[in-house]
C-alpha cells in the first residue's frame, strides 16, 4: 500500500512539469517568430529554425521513438485491459494462456483500427489543444466522482462506479453534441470544457451512489486501507 501510494505522489510531480514542457517552447516559438499565425505550427517552426541540420535528424528520431513507446504501451494497457478484467471474466473464464494471446493481439488490431478511424475527425477541431480538452471533458468529472466516492464513502460499489463511469461519459459527450449543435448553445463560452465536466461530475455522483445503494456492499477486508477513516 505504501508503495501504491508513494506512485501516485511521484507521478503528480511528474506531470507537474508537463505545462512546462509545453508552455515555454510556445512563448519560445512567439518571441523568435511573432508572426506565427498557427499555434499548431509553432513547435515545427521553432525547430526547423533553431536546430542544425544533424540535429534536426537527430530531434525527430527522438520524437518518433518517443511516439512510438507512448502509442504500443496504450495499446498495451487497453489490450490488455480487455482481454483479462472483460473477456477472459465475462466470456471465457477457462482457457489457454495462447488462446489468451491471440485475443489480446486480435483487440490490439482493433484498436489500432478505431484510432485510425477516430483520427479522421481531428481536423474538424481549431486546435490541438481543443481537441484534447474536448476529449479529457469527457472523462474528468466522471473519474472524479467515482474515486471521491471510492476514498471517501465505504458503501460505494463497482458496479455503481461502472454505471457512474459510463453514464457519465455518455452525458459529457451528449452536452457537448447539443452545445455544438444547438441553435443556441447550453453554455455561453467559447470553450466549455470545464462546464461538461462538471455537469457530468455530477450525474455520476448520483449514478455512482443510487446504483451502489441498490448492489452488495463490498466486505469489510476488502476496504480496509482503501477507504478514509475507515471504520
Amino acid at each position: 500500500m505504501a508503495d501504491a501510494k508513494a506512485s501516485y505522489i511521484f507521478g503528480a510531480l511528474l506531470k507537474i512539469l508537463i505545462p512546462f514542457a509545453m508552455v515555454i517552447p510556445g512563448i519560445v516559438a512567439l518571441a523568435h517568430n511573432p508572426a506565427i499565425a498557427d499555434a499548431d505550427k509553432a513547435m515545427a517552426t521553432l525547430i526547423k529554425t533553431i536546430m542544425p541540420t544533424g540535429l534536426l535528424g537527430i530531434f525527430f528520431a527522438a520524437f518518433l521513438a518517443g511516439l512510438m513507446s507512448s502509442v504500443d504501451t496504450y495499446l498495451n494497457s487497453a489490450a490488455t485491459v480487455w482481454t483479462t478484467d472483460l473477456y477472459k471474466k465475462f466470456i471465457r473464464p477457462v482457457a489457454d494462456d495462447t488462446h489468451y494471446l491471440f485475443i489480446g493481439r486480435l483487440f490490439t488490431v482493433v484498436f489500432i483500427l478505431v484510432a485510425i478511424y477516430v483520427a479522421r475527425f481531428a481536423t474538424r477541431f481549431e486546435s490541438i489543444y481543443d481537441l484534447a480538452q474536448t476529449l479529457l471533458s469527457f472523462f474528468q468529472g466522471p473519474s472524479l466522482a467515482i474515486i471521491v466516492l471510492g476514498v471517501l464513502w465505504k458503501r460505494a460499489t463497482g458496479p455503481g462506479a461502472l454505471a457512474g463511469l459510463i453514464g457519465g461519459i455518455a452525458f459529457s459527450a451528449l452536452l457537448m453534441w447539443v452545445n455544438n449543435n444547438a441553435t443556441i448553445p447550453l453554455f455561453q463560452v467559447s470553450e466549455p470544457f470545464l462546464y461538461v465536466a462538471l455537469w457530468s461530475f455530477m450525474l455520476s455522483l448520483m449514478l455512482t451512489i443510487v446504483v451502489s445503494l441498490y448492489t452488495k456492499q463490498e466486505p469489510d477486508e476488502k476496504l480496509k486501507g482503501l477507504v478514509y477513516r475507515y471504520d
